[in-house]
């Protein structure tokens, strides 16, 4: 019963309009700044996924390299808090651009 209560909770907290509209406005913060790395590293092939499930396939010449950026696969993935704050985002992508940059100055 207490899981299905917590669970209930955050559906209701998730399913309304103003998260739903913010998680939007957010996944195109989050596609703006990685295109904007990809227009200065030549770095991604594709940007995907749904909401702040966001994916960022690395170009063919880049492949094998995710683990220089961030130990993961060859999909840089994003998933933050859902209510996430926009200054965090803009932070955390600067973050993500220096990385970037240090390890194709390597």
């Amino acid at each position: 019963p207490l899981a299905c209560a917590v669970a209930t909770a955050a559906f209701n907290l998730i399913n309304t309009p103003q998260v739903l509209e913010g998680v939007n406005a957010k996944r195109a913060l989050f596609v703006d700044h990685l295109q904007q790395i990809d227009a200065q590293f030549d770095l991604f092939s594709d940007i995907r996924g749904m909401g702040l499930l966001i994916g960022a396939a690395l170009k063919p010449q880049h492949h094998g390299r995710a683990r220089d950026f961030l130990y993961a696969a060859d999909v840089m993935r994003f998933v933050p808090s859902l209510v996430i704050d926009d200054s965090d985002i803009a932070e955390g992508m600067a973050r993500f651009a220096q990385a970037v940059k240090n390890v194709l100055s390597a």
